[in-house]
């Protein structure tokens, strides 16, 4: 489970979407990171609709079993935040995953979510990261608002971002 499944099912009715995989640098366990980058328009008020839908989303799931039962099981626990200070309006939607097997463990899978006009522009890991990692993947967001608007649109690289 991650933010992204959030925003997927709240972007049903989107007329047009596209989305690219971003490959950075090495993430803090040494691996690399990865995310998504997914642009999503709608018809007249469709997007407005669809952040709306997204918080309500969340608000329901509320701490989902991932795997497991009873004390031991994995949990993803959702909710949705204020976003970024970009666009017409923005959310977080947060995913904290915890393992009860390897205590202290914690993995978040957090999708940032900017509204400009009728256009969602997503930004979210791959699959679940540690913290830091999710948040070196939201940094991305500003970029990719920008280049929402451009007349020269291109992919976020995530190895050119500015500090």
């Amino acid at each position: 489970m991650v933010g992204q499944d959030v925003v997927d099912a709240a972007t049903t009715g989107a007329v047009g979407s596209a989305s690219a995989q971003l490959s950075g640098p090495r993430h803090s366990q040494g691996g690399l990171s990865g995310g998504e980058e997914a642009l999503y328009s709608f018809r007249a008020g469709g997007a407005h609709r669809a952040m709306q839908d997204m918080r309500t989303i969340a608000a329901h799931c509320g701490t989902v079993i991932l795997s497991g039962s009873g004390s031991h099981a994995d949990t993803a626990a959702f909710s949705s935040a204020e976003g970024p200070h970009l666009g017409d309006e923005s959310l977080v939607i947060r995913v904290t995953i915890l393992y009860p097997r390897f205590p202290g463990v914690t993995q978040r899978s957090d999708a940032t979510v900017v509204r400009v006009g009728d256009e969602l522009v997503v930004i979210s890991p791959m699959v679940p990261v540690y913290p830091a990692d999710n948040a070196a993947v939201a940094a991305l967001v500003p970029l990719a608002v920008t280049q929402l608007s451009s007349r020269h649109p291109q992919t976020v690289d995530p190895t050119n971002v500015p500090s």
